[in-house]
């Protein structure tokens, strides 16, 4: 009782079947854990290839493996102004995305939003990108735009579960935040739905918001 766990790790048979997995997994995900710098040209480079139509590079961009010659494929596409430019961006967004450049994700996400059509708006690919771009915002902390993100994907969606997802981004960023008002005002949507979708996740937002008040008391 009481007793560090740290222990643990010395023993043989920890060093010897345990700790080469552990190493072999954190080996396997760190492409995706670290967050990569490139310069801005090479973020921004076109690539230099003629004669291609824009669903052939689309193409070309969907088995494309290295993030430079990507970005650069994804960079011809937009410059050749192409009529569905929302998903030009969105593919280009969601690029920048899959290498952790999460700023310029956010930055692009925003420019494939501020292009949609009436048309774009009957997309999945529509309500995709607004809850990728919400997801980065609460994700880099920037809860501010997330909760107004949040609020428009929840306006947005069609179904319970995805008007929850929206509600439950909102619980998690006030309740980080320790802004019990906002807490309430997420609950009041969530009572809005008249549903009693994932019910035991929103009661411990009412019990954490409990607690709140009765310690501020």
């Amino acid at each position: 009782m009481g007793q560090s766990n740290l222990w643990y790790a010395d023993s043989a048979i920890t060093k010897e079947k345990f700790v080469p997995k552990v190493l072999e997994y954190l080996e396997k995900i760190r492409p995706q854990t670290i967050q990569q710098h490139w310069r801005k040209e090479f973020v921004e480079k076109i690539a230099d290839i003629q004669g291609k139509s824009v669903e052939e590079l689309n193409e070309l961009a969907a088995n494309e493996t290295n993030p430079g010659k990507l970005f650069a494929i994804d960079n011809l596409i937009i410059s050749m102004n192409p009529p569905d430019m929302f998903k030009a961006r969105f593919h280009r967004a969601a690029d920048l995305e899959l290498y952790l450049l999460y700023d310029e994700a956010i930055e692009e996400y925003q420019r494939a939003l501020a292009c949609v059509t009436d048309e774009d708006k009957d997309s999945d690919t529509y309500l995709t990108c607004l809850f990728n771009l919400q997801r980065l915002l609460e994700f880099t902390g920037k809860y501010f735009l997330g909760w107004e993100m949040a609020q428009r994907c929840l306006v947005e969606s069609k179904t319970i579960e995805d008007k929850f997802i929206a509600i439950e981004s909102m619980l998690i960023m006030a309740s980080r935040e320790g802004n019990t008002e906002l807490v309430e005002k997420a609950l009041g949507y969530y009572a809005d739905l008249k549903t009693d979708y994932a019910k035991d996740t929103v009661q411990d937002y009412k019990n954490w918001l409990k607690e709140q008040k009765k310690n501020k008391q």
